[in-house]
């Protein structure tokens, strides 16, 4: 029987590889829901697919990584070509697709296919360790429904396309425009226009550096602590919002603000309706539980999800994460008992903040190498976890000028920053 992966984000294309090195052990099928691979770099200037369906990918326009490409590419794939260390989505998206081709990968996608449904299938035996799945699918250009029995299931869907949006008193009533950023596209809709942005993670903020060039007047609205970095001009910074009237903002400290935009900066909630709720995993708009490893279910271990982990290198910690799991459908890994793995899955990570299960930060290094010891594989050399913390110390201190920096480091832990303008220094 075929192992299934759900959606062939960043995630899902290496899982994909992962699986594809062990042909001998492995029927890998992948099924997307759109119709070329790239999965979240895929731009769409709407908000609907060609299916009719919302779009997945937040992309907008400008777009650029926050991350140099260094530190960025599949250990077994460095091609990671462009001019500069910063890149384009588009650059994002020329690299997965020739990892794609490089490694034959289109031959086991199955595209224009939704998966609608996944639901457990128990041996006779009841014994959850060895549970498979039936995966319901559909072909979105003929509206065929299939379903595939699986022996294992990875959803690399990704977390980035439900918006959350919490609760403002009266937001009903605002004139304005009001939506999420996962809407955002192109700078110039917002040109002399005066924007109130609630949420100040690198969403926001990069999004409201985007609005900088055209808007009048950004208000970058978060409740934390005054963030130490030289802002455009006309970005100011402000308390949290407690409320909405017609035509202006509320702030927690009771300024008003008149505003013609409102942009939920909020981030997004996890979202896996198509899986059935007897797969054994609690999704909550911020945690699914319990994942063992922040990446097995820990009731059926045939299902892992791949990309639930925040705060971490975002193509090198899912490459390691797919790794290990493989190792683990190979028998290489020996996973310890079920209440121990759902024991695991419930403390929260050093140094995270309360209810954030998820932030694993500075701690994925130190997973990655247990992770490499236990599958038996070869870690991430030290160098890329000191150019890692190197690199985002800098970005957090320059966070309007950081994407005009080239980055780069050896394997003694030299770093070199060029600038790209003299402006920068």
């Amino acid at each position: 029987m075929p192992e299934c992966i759900r959606r062939k984000r960043t995630s899902g294309l290496n899982s994909l590889k992962q699986l594809a090195d062990h042909l001998d052990e492995f029927e890998p099928i992948a099924f997307e829901k759109i119709s070329v691979p790239g999965g979240l770099w895929v731009y769409n200037d709407g908000d609907k697919d060609n299916h009719g369906l919302p779009v997945h990918s937040s992309i907008y326009a400008n777009l650029k990584t926050n991350t140099p490409r260094e530190l960025m590419a599949f250990p077994n794939y460095p091609q990671f070509h462009g001019p500069h260390s910063i890149t384009t989505h588009e650059g994002v998206l020329n690299y997965l697709r020739n990892f794609t081709q490089h490694f034959d990968l289109l031959k086991y996608i199955t595209f224009d296919t939704l998966v609608e449904h996944v639901s457990p299938i128990l041996d006779r035996s009841n014994d959850e360790e060895k549970t498979k799945w039936t995966v319901t699918t559909k072909n979105l250009n003929t509206n065929e429904i299939s379903k595939t029995i699986c022996d294992s299931v990875i959803v690399a869907t990704g977390k980035n396309s439900k918006p959350y949006i919490p609760e403002i008193n009266n937001i009903g009533s605002f004139k304005g425009e009001v939506s999420h950023v996962h809407t955002y596209r192109k700078p110039e809709k917002y040109a002399g226009k005066t924007v109130v942005l609630l949420g100040a993670g690198p969403s926001g903020i990069d999004i409201a550096i985007d609005l900088s060039a055209h808007a009048k007047k950004i208000y970058l609205s978060h409740r934390h602590a005054v963030i130490e970095s030289l802002f455009p001009a006309n970005i100011e910074q402000v308390p949290g919002v407690i409320a909405v009237d017609e035509n202006y903002v509320v702030l927690s400290n009771g300024t008003k603000l008149v505003a013609d935009v409102f942009f939920f900066a909020t981030g997004y909630a996890f979202d896996y309706s198509f899986l059935d709720s007897s797969c054994g995993l609690t999704i909550q708009p911020k945690r699914v539980f319990p994942l063992y490893k922040q990446l097995i279910n820990a009731k059926h271990p045939t299902m892992a999800i791949v990309g639930v982990a925040s705060v971490i290198s975002p193509f090198l910690f899912p490459y390691f994460q797919a790794k290990y799991y493989v190792a683990y459908l190979r028998g290489i890994v020996k996973l310890p008992s079920k209440a121990e793995r759902i024991e695991e899955a419930n403390i929260l990570p050093p140094g995270a903040k309360r209810g954030h299960y998820h932030d694993i930060d500075n701690n994925q290094w130190s997973y990655i190498r247990e992770s490499a010891t236990q599958a038996g594989f070869e870690p991430l050399p030290d160098y890329y976890e000191k150019a890692y913390k190197k690199w985002e110390e800098y970005r957090l201190a320059h966070l309007s000028t950081f994407r005009n920096t080239d980055f780069s480091f050896n394997r003694n832990g030299a770093f070199n920053f060029q600038y790209l303008n003299s402006q920068i220094a």
